[in-house]
């Protein structure tokens, strides 16, 4: 858990106490349904306890990196050695995909033959065109960026085929830059690499990260994002473009020639500069408010879809010149359950990948014997040393019958061989013919054991030896 919203707190040293309820919140009297000590579990605990490398877990994490522009070298070099100490944490059977972002969004896939493809997520090709075909049962070519999800071992050598860092316009949430902007870009000669498209996979990496869970590991019981990222979003240089742009407009210039006029040209009097501040500045403070009101908007619409679907982001923020980017990412790992870590220098950011990995690979796995509900809301929360973390609600399933997963995958698999129409009445009619054959398969071999258990009771039972009758003794 995190003390004061962001460092975490180790168990070794300290008892954690987990509450559980139904419903939206913990009520005050609610007694603790376990207490760790030392990262076991108290005395008279009924349940299973196992750390995470040894519990049957299923963990899935996506790595997420910032390939920008402005990212520093000496930073950026660090990359792989950072995180493959990140992946030794992870559990030897976990999945791992690796997104990097810049003005595109890259996803790393192994092929069959073992090479390294750097994959443009947003090239239907790539993703969505395959889910179309899939839908009407055509044929998928699954040779190219098929292979994104990947063991941690193989995750460690995708990382030297990282994109280089390149690109003024980051897309971390994916906000839709104002075409006034873009075109100052280009004036100064930084230009968009991605192309406007009628159809994306996702707008930001954090939005791809998530679909991709969905569609590639809906499966899994964990879902982690590592987040390394300055929390910079759009347009790097926005903040000079406007500033420039409301300086120069015509009211603007009004009164900077107005002020000149009266004091000359090279005049650089405190009023002068105070009169050219006061017309600047209001608009300037303006419009970057309005552009971090679409950047929270989108973190906003996002935030809750992450949440729901339980992923927990571990942040290394990279150094920024905008409080309001950690500010962010700060509030991004606490609502959603991970930890936030400074990264700004390289032995900064080589610790903090250390200690992430150390927490990561620490992490236990707790199985109360307590039955819950299907289809029930609940709130957990845990509280160590006075401090309490913040509440998650979950909704528990619905209880399935033990053939339900193949059941689904048999009836997925139809439809994509024969469509949306006789895909289903196919697979009723085979599965109603396999419960017959099955019955009659049933019906005859019980039928043989009773016959074997009849016969092995005639064979023991003594047969009746017939009585002789008495013959009466000769009359004399």
């Amino acid at each position: 858990m995190a003390k004061d919203g962001f460092h975490p707190v180790s168990l070794a040293e300290s008892s954690l106490s987990v509450f559980l309820a139904e419903g939206e919140s913990i009520p005050p009297d609610t007694p603790s349904f376990l207490k760790l000590e030392g990262e076991r579990p108290a005395k008279g605990f009924k349940g299973d306890a196992k750390e995470m490398a040894k519990s049957d877990i299923r963990q899935s994490v996506v790595i997420v990196l910032a390939m920008h522009a402005l990212i520093r070298k000496d930073v950026r070099s660090l990359y792989e050695k950072a995180i493959a100490e990140v992946l030794g944490g992870l559990k030897k059977d976990a999945r791992v995909a690796i997104i990097a972002y810049n003005d595109l969004l890259w996803a790393l896939s192994l092929s069959k033959n073992g090479d390294v493809e750097v994959c443009d997520v947003n090239d239907p090709s790539v993703i969505l065109e395959r889910g179309r075909r899939r839908r009407y049962g055509e044929k998928v070519d699954e040779t190219y960026c098929s292979n994104i999800f990947v063991d941690p071992q193989s995750a460690k050598m995708m990382l030297s085929r990282l994109p280089p860092a390149q690109g003024f316009f980051p897309r971390l949430f994916g906000i839709d830059e104002a075409q006034e902007i873009v075109q100052t870009a280009v004036t100064i000669g930084h230009f968009r690499l991605d192309r406007e498209r009628d159809e994306y996979f996702a707008k930001g990496a954090l939005e791809a990260t998530l679909k991709l869970f969905m569609l590639f590991a809906d499966d899994a019981d964990v879902h982690d994002i590592v987040l390394v990222s300055d929390g910079k979003d759009g347009y790097l240089m926005a903040r000079d473009v406007i500033a420039k742009k409301i300086a120069g407009s015509s009211r603007c210039t009004r009164k900077v020639e107005a002020c000149h006029g009266a004091s000359g040209l090279e005049d650089t009097s405190e009023e002068c500069t105070r009169q050219v501040l006061a017309c600047v500045l209001p608009d300037v403070g303006y419009a970057l408010k309005k552009r971090e009101d679409t950047v929270r908007a989108n973190f906003e619409g996002l935030l809750p879809l992450l949440q729901g679907f339980g992923v927990r982001i571990f942040t290394i923020s990279l150094a920024s010149d905008d409080p309001a980017c950690a500010t962010r990412l700060q509030a991004l790992s606490l609502k959603t359950g991970g930890t936030f870590r400074d990264g700004s220098s390289p032995d900064a950011f080589l610790n903090s990948a250390k200690d992430l990995a150390s927490e990561i690979s620490s992490e236990f796995v707790v199985k109360p014997k307590k039955s819950l509900k299907g289809q029930t809301r609940y709130t957990v929360e845990a509280a160590s040393g006075g401090v309490r973390s913040l509440p998650l609600s979950f909704t528990t399933p619905k209880f399935s019958f033990f053939f339900e997963p193949l059941y689904r995958k048999g009836r997925q698999y139809a439809i994509a061989r024969l469509g949306h129409f006789w895909g289903p009445i196919a697979y009723w009619c085979i599965l109603a013919l396999v419960l017959v054959m099955a019955f009659f398969m049933l019906r005859n071999f019980g039928r043989m054991i009773k016959g074997i258990f009849s016969a092995k009771k005639a064979s023991k039972a003594k047969q009746a030896v017939p009585k002789i009758p008495k013959i009466p003794p000769p009359r004399a």
